[in-house]
């Protein structure tokens, strides 16, 4: 077969395709009687050489080392090479594009799936935020949107917790008549009784607590704020029932308006009013300053109302009938516990 021969500057008569060195051993700057373009194999280690110098020093450079990548490490597992080419795609919720020479790798706007971040080093704030910089334009909000997949779908909610204590959840229950914003204590935002409900439709709002405290007062006279309570109860036969207490604090005093009203079971009979007792405790046990009422009822022989003192409790007490009646009282608290 016949060969091609070129002119070269360093070797004259070269071979246009010369056959690779075949070696155990890597080139090196001495093994210069070479054409630029010569091949040079290690069969020892599996890599190629290519000599890439006319004139002056010897270079060899290592296609094996230089010509691609082979296999590319990753949290998981090592991706290995195809042929010259390694991809790399997009997972849940990233987008991998390439142009030229760059990889540009970007979460989608429309993310799927759970998305976490985690904190582990001590004093560190994990935070998830949504800022908007301007300030020139009452248009430029910051929004954070937690969306449901419609009227037949779950709830769209945010839930707050302290690992292995308390966890509340705040959000609008679509499973609930009005789709009405919540606050509950616990993990389900339907199935646990709210302290907090926005009805839109009724427009009524239920706090659903035991006791409402207005906190307008601070410093010496903390621990005096007004308090709302109910109380409620069903007597059943002749006796007394104590529709709600109120415990004194040492070293207070309390003035408190119950608002009343009872009714028969079937409501054919029924009544009501007001009663206001104060009362004040220095040392162990309340004592009982004074009481106003206004109780009306239809009935002479319906159910009766007072307020007593017993310990260091107020209590609002009904004498009760027989028959089934049942009892609900609002109390409005003023205490005072300051000692200034």
């Amino acid at each position: 077969m016949a060969r091609s021969f070129a002119y070269t500057i360093d070797n004259p008569g070269a071979l246009l395709f010369p056959d690779p060195i075949l070696s155990n051993r890597d080139p090196t700057s001495t093994d210069r009687a070479f054409s630029a373009g010569q091949l040079w194999i290690n069969k020892a280690t599996n890599t190629v050489h290519i000599k890439t110098t006319i004139k002056g020093p010897v270079n060899w450079s290592n296609l094996s080392s230089t010509g691609g990548v082979n296999t590319f490490n990753t949290d998981s597992g090592t991706a290995i090479g195809a042929g010259s080419a390694i991809s790399m795609l997009g997972g849940k919720g990233i987008n991998i594009t390439g142009a030229g020479s760059t990889v540009t790798v970007e979460m989608q706007s429309a993310f799927t799936g759970d998305f976490q971040f985690t904190e582990t080093a001590a004093g560190n704030t994990e935070t998830l935020s949504a800022t908007h910089s301007d300030n020139t334009n009452v248009a430029s909000d910051a929004e954070v949107l937690v969306e449901s997949g419609g009227t037949s779908g779950g709830d769209a909610q945010i839930r707050m917790a302290i690992s292995g204590g308390k966890q509340y959840v705040a959000g609008v229950a679509n499973g609930v008549t009005n789709d009405p914003f919540r606050i509950v204590d616990g993990a389900d935002l339907e199935a646990a009784i709210p302290f907090f409900e926005f009805d839109p439709v009724d427009n009524e709002i239920t706090e659903s607590v035991g006791r409402q405290v207005f906190d307008g007062i601070s410093g010496s006279f903390a621990g005096s704020e007004f308090k709302r309570e109910q109380g409620s109860i069903q007597s059943i036969g002749a006796g007394t029932s104590d529709v709600h207490t109120y415990t004194l604090p040492a070293n207070s005093a309390v003035n408190i308006n119950y608002n009343y009203v009872f009714a028969k079971s079937d409501h054919s009979s029924a009544g009501g009013g007001r009663v206001t007792v104060q009362a004040r405790r220095a040392g162990a046990g309340a004592i009982l300053i004074g009481i106003d009422q206004m109780f009306n009822e239809d009935d002479p022989g319906a159910p009766g109302i007072t307020a007593v003192v017993s310990g260091n409790d107020v209590i609002l007490r009904a004498t009760t009938v027989a028959g089934i009646y049942n009892h609900v009282a609002t109390a409005d608290i003023q205490p005072i516990l300051t000692n200034i």
